[in-house]
């Protein structure tokens, strides 16, 4: 979505640039919290299937597949990365 919305874009010297740029990223936004959204729906569908062997596995998975989305979410090397936390790990394919 957001590549046709680049792709469509006109030329840079349009007097609504400013305007585009502010709608584009929003949806560009719109477009990635859908996708996490999934993301999470898949995991815990996954969890879910669980639920026909065992309540005990049921619980496990889902407290599992909890634990790892708030890995994701909150402790990742991606996430370190764009907040600049803390330095690239070795062998990260940063130089500098």
């Amino acid at each position: 979505m957001v590549s046709v919305l680049i792709g469509a874009a006109p030329g840079p010297n349009w007097e609504r640039g400013e305007e585009l740029v502010r709608r584009s990223s929003r949806i560009s936004s719109y477009a990635g919290d859908e996708f996490i959204r999934g993301v999470h729906a898949y995991y815990f569908g996954i969890a879910a299937v669980t639920r026909f062997i065992q309540p005990w596995v049921f619980m496990a998975v889902t407290t599992l597949v909890v634990a790892v989305l708030y890995w994701r979410d909150f402790h990742s090397p991606t996430l370190w990365a764009i907040r600049g936390d803390r330095p690239a790990p070795q062998g990260a394919g940063v130089s500098g």
